[in-house]
């Protein structure tokens, strides 16, 4: 029965002190972040949250919204991430759709989450995610066998993330925990994945690419994710300086405004051993210049779907891309 949660666990035994994730100054450990997950869990039984229920967050990145990722497989409970770009209108009718037991927001996004309130069904309960009170929640489970290994299967379903077409209303696509597991060890085997590497989770949580691509292997892995709460050029750059990764993924759309910003062809950051785009082409130009940005960098390039739990197919090396170009 394999699932995300018992490979932080098992970290957390055998390198409790190794650093899992970093959130401005606040760092967590294995041990601690093993913890954090454990008392979530413990704050959505409290509310009355039980196997199968669904919990939608509308949340920016941060270290609690791994956790509640983490939390699906102590819980049971099935974790929906809303676009925290969805008009009111949108949000209303996603929480309509997939009926969760409570909807949890952070400060950032609580217009967004008061403003969708009043047309999403009356039962659904609204929470401020800080209104859960997590430090004083128990880290213990009362089954040790849990407390190590979680208690799902690995065919049960941890995430349903809403993706749509040209032609339809958003669909949630149904994600398991053995999906998300298989996803990482695909990466880790792939790209030499270890306890050593390190990524910026710079990516949304709320798309696929956000936890699949590269951040949920790495943390899978023994590795430690350095994150942003959300993306724009200058913040990223900062960040890189600060908690240089050795892996690396972003959006094209995020590329093209990374690579516009004045300071980025002078930037080197030649400890990054990989970068990757996907979800849209980029020139050439474009290329060019992240590849003088990453001069030790494998470059990658994938397609992906968000119902086969993200990467389909990609490059391994740069030169695949330059050998093949378009």
């Amino acid at each position: 029965m394999p699932n995300i949660y018992q490979t932080v666990a098992y970290h957390a035994l055998r390198r409790p002190a190794a650093p899992a994730v970093v959130e401005g100054a606040t760092r967590y450990t294995f041990a601690g972040f093993a913890q954090r997950v454990r008392r979530y869990a413990a704050c959505l039984a409290a509310l009355g949250v039980r196997r199968g229920d669904r919990v939608c967050v509308v949340l920016d990145n941060s270290a609690d919204y791994l956790a509640l990722f983490h939390a699906t497989a102590i819980g049971g409970f099935i974790l929906v991430p809303a676009n925290v770009r969805l008009s009111p209108r949108e949000l209303a009718w996603m929480v309509s759709h997939c009926r969760p037991n409570i909807v949890l927001h952070d400060t950032k996004n609580a217009p967004l989450a008061d403003a969708a309130r009043p047309e999403a069904p009356q039962a659904v309960e609204w929470l401020h995610i800080d209104t859960l009170n997590v430090d004083a929640a128990s880290d213990r489970c009362a089954d040790p066998l849990v407390e190590r290994y979680g208690a799902v299967e690995d065919d049960d379903v941890a995430l349903i993330i809403y993706t749509s077409g040209t032609t339809a209303l958003p669909k949630g696509a149904m994600l398991t925990h053995g999906n998300l597991v298989w996803n990482a060890i695909n990466f880790q085997l792939e790209l030499g994945i270890d306890e050593k590497s390190r990524a910026t989770l710079a990516t949304p949580l709320f798309h696929i690419g956000g936890f699949g691509v590269l951040n949920g292997p790495v943390l899978y892995a023994g590795g430690c994710l350095s994150i942003l709460p959300r993306f724009d050029p200058e913040s990223i750059i900062a960040h890189l300086r600060d908690n240089p990764p050795t892996h690396l993924f972003l959006l094209s759309a995020m590329w093209v405004s990374l690579t516009d910003h004045p300071d980025f062809a002078a930037l080197r950051f030649p400890g990054v051993a990989y970068v990757q785009t996907a979800s849209s082409p980029l020139g050439e130009h474009r290329q060019a210049l992240i590849r003088q940005a990453f001069p030790e960098a494998e470059f990658g390039w994938g397609f992906g779907m968000t119902e086969s739990c993200v990467t389909t197919f990609k490059n391994r090396t740069t030169a695949e891309i330059l050998d093949h170009p378009g």
